[in-house]
């Protein structure tokens, strides 16, 4: 039996490239998309901070916010994200609600 030492892995450095999100409108459905880059496949997205307007939701498995607003005003929050290669990037966000 051989005992070996194994290669590290290198991943491109994990970001989250949106830095705003649209103004949104109360009663009507999005979907916000939130753009990043690393290893593959992502292991999931928090909210770790703040509070999405009322009728939204983030999606743990692609970050995507979603649903249908139900209040206006500005909500701030920060989402974190970690990869397949445990690396962490996280972002503050706003969102507008009309």
């Amino acid at each position: 039996m051989t005992v070996g030492v194994a290669n590290p892995v290198s991943y491109p450095a994990l970001s989250i490239t949106t830095t705003s999100l649209p103004t949104e409108r109360t009663g009507r459905g999005i979907t916000a998309g939130t753009v990043h880059r690393s290893a593959s496949p992502y292991k999931v997205w928090t909210l770790i901070a703040g509070a999405l307007p009322s009728g939204l939701s983030l999606a743990r498995a692609d970050g995507t916010v979603s649903g249908t607003p139900t209040a206006t005003g500005t909500a701030s929050f920060t989402v974190q994200v970690e990869d397949a290669g445990h690396q962490f990037a996280t972002r503050a966000l706003s969102l507008q609600v009309n």
